[in-house]
């Protein structure tokens, strides 16, 4: 077989077996994909699985927050109707009954013989006048307090909501770096031919320098039977 076949030969096996190594490099990056495509689709899906419990939790939180507003204004209102009911007809009977004790003192006084005009009846009359506007001093304040109280009841209850809603976790898609299929195949193609072309020279040589050695050796064997042939001649 001639030098340049033998290299052809040499060289197109190395290309093959080049290019076989840049498929089976493929094969392995589609699978690499596929499994990372699948891990992926799974911490995609687990932070969806993530993202909808904590936002059923925070509207469940949420709905308690309502139902306790809801409470607290209910019982305040409550509270302050009967505060307010309560005084108002206390305020009434108590006026009345200002009154009344007004109008005895009045009839005493005229029973008496007492001038209405005098000086012991106005004094009379201006203490009973002062101790019913203490007496209804001391219910507005009272009443006052107890609706500040109502208030601060309802804000205690308000405390009782709970504000700590949690955020919903951003999915940040992962990375996967890996040499595109086309640069493989480019890479392999380039070094198979480059090898194939270095393989193919060297084994062109040495089967130019093999067929040069046993051309010298079939030159020395000749010369040596040309010498024993003379010899036995003689």
């Amino acid at each position: 077989m001639d030098p340049i076949t033998m290299g052809l030969m040499m060289g197109g096996s190395q290309l093959f077996s080049s290019i076989l190594g840049g498929q089976s490099q493929v094969a392995q990056n589609a699978i690499q994909r596929a499994q990372w495509e699948e891990q992926e689709y799974n911490r995609q899906l687990n932070n969806q699985i993530k993202n909808r419990n904590i936002a059923k939790a925070n509207a469940a939180k949420w709905m308690q927050n309502v139902k306790i507003g809801k409470a607290a204004a209910k019982a305040k209102g409550e509270q302050e109707f009967w505060l307010r009911y309560n005084f108002d007809n206390a305020s009434g009977q108590f006026s009345r009954q200002s009154q009344k004790v007004n109008d005895s003192l009045q009839t005493s006084l005229l029973n008496r013989n007492v001038n209405p005009n005098s000086g012991t009846a106005q004094a009379l009359l201006r203490q009973s006048l002062e101790t019913a506007n203490r007496g209804m001093t001391s219910r507005k304040v009272q009443f006052s307090n107890a609706l500040v109280s109502a208030d601060r009841q309802m804000q205690q209850t308000l405390a009782k909501r709970d504000f700590g809603y949690r955020d919903q976790e951003k999915f940040i898609p992962g990375q996967l770096y890996q040499q595109s299929d086309s640069s493989i195949m480019q890479n392999a193609l380039i070094s198979g031919l480059v090898s194939g072309a270095m393989t193919g020279v060297a084994a062109g040589m040495q089967q130019h320098l093999g067929e040069q050695q046993v051309a010298a050796l079939e030159g020395q064997l000749g010369a040596v039977q040309g010498y024993l042939q003379g010899l036995g001649g003689q």
